[in-house]
This record gives C-alpha cells, structure tokens and sequence, in this order.
C-alpha cells in the first residue's frame, strides 16, 4: 500500500489505533509598507555659514580619527589646541600657520598656530554658531514632529521641519528637491539625530548636500552608523560621531568634538564612492541582516547570516545555502557568505523541507524506519510486526482505516 505524507507531520501507529496524518501549517505573512512623503509649503532660505563654510570639519573641543580616513577639504579647532588633532599624524607646514596630514586632502589649522591663523579660527567658530543659532530661529515648519520623529524610510521634500525629540533613520531616508536644485532643507532636531548602521540619506530631484542642514541640539548631537552614508551640514551644540566605515558628503560643524573612524568625508559626490542596493529575501530564518533593501557605498564588504532551521509545527525548513543575483559570489552552499558589494544585487536565502516522522506501535513495532526529521521527497517501506501473541490489524491516519498491507508505502 503506498500513502504520500508531504507537506506535514506523520504519525504512524501499525496494528493498534493511530496512525496520525500529517499536519503541516504554513503562514504567509504579506506586509506592506506605506512610505509617506513630506509635503513642501514655505520655501526656506539659505543658511548663511559664514567662514564656517571654508571648513569641511570644525570642532570647538577636538578632531579625532581612527586611521585612515579619507578626508576632502580643510579642518580645524578652536579654542581647544592641535593637540586635540589626533590621529592624523600632523606634519606642520613651514609657515607655521597649517599643518597637513596624509588622510586630508586640505589644510588643517588649529587655535593655537602662527599668526593670522587664530583670528581665522576665532571668526570660523563665531559663524559657526550665528549658523547655529539662525538656524534654530527659523519659523513656519513645513512639518512638526513629523512621524515622532522616526523618519525611516521617509521621502521629504524641501522646507522647514521640527522636532523635540530624536530623529531616527533606520532605513534609508530620500530627500527631494523636485528638480529645483536650489531648494532649502532645515532640520531643527531638539534632540539627538541617530542614523542606523548600514542605513543612508539619500538626494534625489536635485538636492545638494550644500542646502541641507541638520540643526542638533541634543545632550549627545549626531551618530552615525558604521557603513551608513548621510548628506548635508551638521550643525550641532555637542558632538558628531561617525562611526566605522561611515561616509558624509557634506560638513561637519560641532561645538564639541567630531569622531571619525575610517570614513570618507567630502563636500562633492563625486569624492563619495556609489551607492549600491542589496535586497535579501528568505522566506524563513533569521538573519543578521533580516528581509528588506540596504543601501552600502560601493566596495563594502558584508558578511550575512542566517539561522540554520526553523520548525513551524510538523514542518522543519533547512537552509541549503544561498543565490546572488547583479554581484559576485553567485552562490554558496552555507548559511554564511562574505561579499564585496559592488553592484544593485539580490541575496536569496534558499531552504529544503524536512517533515516529522512518527512512529506509534502498541504491542508491536515499526520496522525499516527511525522516527523523526526526514527530507521532503523521501520514501519508505513500512512494516508492521506485531509482538508474540498479537496479530497485526491495520494501519490508521486519524482515525482512518488505511487497511492492513504490509509494507506501508510512505512518501515525505
């Protein structure tokens, strides 16, 4: 007799009563997700920085870096000395009033250099917080507490918008100008803006990196993720953290300290590598990195993982590996694969099926099999041998009947 118990749990009973069928329950879970957009009113004015802007990086209380970064414009501090420079191996320049360093394509100039050098860093830091303070004055937002101040996933279009709380971004945020390329973006956060590991601002319609500013007056000031990739000047009453592998195309303007761990800071697009997608799919598991689209500057290297099973009733899937498609490698055969993203790609967790195999016999025993998880697709021979003294019966599937030929013919 043959029987096929794909797609569940199998429990046999030979002779004696049950034989439970299979049972397999599937879920198919369909988010979908509403991406509102932040509609534009009262167009803003540029933001005047000032000498700040001569500045790509300028900190009232220090620079810091973890080697190497790569850092394009200049820098400096104020009223802290070049002592709070670290990291970047200053060389002084024989006037005097500079220092170089090999990670920064600029000059770097500090309170306490030669002359005119501290009256240049006094008024940078001076415009540095008229900026700031303009900035904060600004009235008649566009928005106001704009999604509590979640901003993920969010497209926003041009203006004023205010929060009093932090503002998060834990998936990439788009900012559109509408192809007017002048157009005016100002943020006026209260608290800390957090930009998530991996997660990206990104500009479309126009918009420069130049007329977006991010006004922080939070206890902590800005942090941005490793790998995460942000837009626009920072203006922030403490610090600016980005952390490792981050890049910004912009200017980073503190009244504290600015802390870099090898990152690419830039004031042109161009100097910034391309962004690149990676969408993962795995219809079961969890992952390090879990379902969804990531933005990575070009040449990232990522690591992704994924749990080696998962059990849902009579059901168990298998991770057999997984698929690329648009970026190298194309495939792997483990739950753990390493890549350089170059390339718009997709990562495709691949899974088998197992189902559970259970064996019931009362005064008696069934032979030829082992109970327990089996590949879909796997076949077997039933036999029932019944104890010295009984006489084999039938076999039953829920309470079903399933008549008294042995061997039972099994499929998974």
């Amino acid at each position: 007799m043959k029987t096929n118990m794909r797609r569940g749990k199998m429990m046999l009973a030979g002779c004696w009563r049950s034989l439970m069928g299979r049972l397999a329950t599937m879920a198919m879970l369909a988010t979908v997700l509403l991406v509102p957009s932040a509609m534009a009113g009262h167009p803003e004015l540029p933001l005047d920085l000032g000498s700040a802007g001569d500045f790509v990086i300028l900190a009232k209380t220090g620079i810091s870096t973890v080697p190497s970064s790569d850092i394009t414009g200049d820098m400096g501090v104020s009223p802290i000395d070049a002592t709070a420079i670290t990291g970047f191996s200053l060389i002084m320049d024989g006037s005097g009033e500079f220092s170089t360093s090999a990670q920064v394509s600029g000059n770097i100039y500090a309170a306490d250099y030669a002359v005119p050098t501290p009256t240049k860093m006094t008024t940078a830091i001076s415009d540095m917080e008229t900026a700031f303070t303009q900035a904060s004055l600004r009235t008649l937002p566009n928005t106001t507490e704009l999604m509590a101040g979640n901003i993920s996933g969010l497209t926003i279009t041009p203006g004023l918008h205010k929060w009093s709380t932090d503002v998060l971004i834990n998936s990439a945020v788009t900012l559109d100008a509408q192809g007017n390329k002048d157009a005016i973006f100002i943020f006026q956060i209260s608290g800390d803006l957090i930009v998530a590991s991996g997660q990206s601002v990104l500009l479309a319609g126009r918009a420069q990196a130049k007329n977006i500013f991010w006004q922080i007056e939070g206890p902590v000031g800005a942090v941005v993720g490793t790998t995460a990739h942000v837009e626009g000047v920072i203006l922030t009453i403490k610090g600016i953290t980005i952390q490792t592998g981050a890049s910004f195309n912009g200017k980073l303007l503190a009244q504290t300290a600015v802390t870099l761990d090898q990152n690419i800071i830039g004031m042109d697009s161009d100097l910034i590598p391309p962004l690149v997608l990676l969408e993962i799919i795995s219809e079961h598991g969890i992952g390090d990195l879990p379902v969804g689209i990531y933005t990575n500057l070009s040449g990232t290297v990522l690591t992704n993982a994924v749990t080696g099973s998962e059990t849902i009733g009579g059901t168990q899937y298998v991770n057999t590996g997984w698929v690329m498609t648009g970026n190298d490698p194309l495939l792997g055969t483990t739950n753990l694969m390493t890549m350089t993203h170059t390339n718009d790609a997709v990562l495709a967790w691949q899974w088998g099926t197992n189902y559970l195999l259970s064996l019931t016999a009362t005064n008696g025993a069934i032979t030829n099999a082992v109970a327990g998880w089996k590949p879909s697709g796997d076949v077997y021979d039933l036999f029932a041998v019944p104890d010295q003294g009984y006489v084999f019966d039938h076999w039953a599937v829920n309470g079903i009947d399933l008549g008294s030929v042995s061997p039972l013919n099994v499929t998974m």
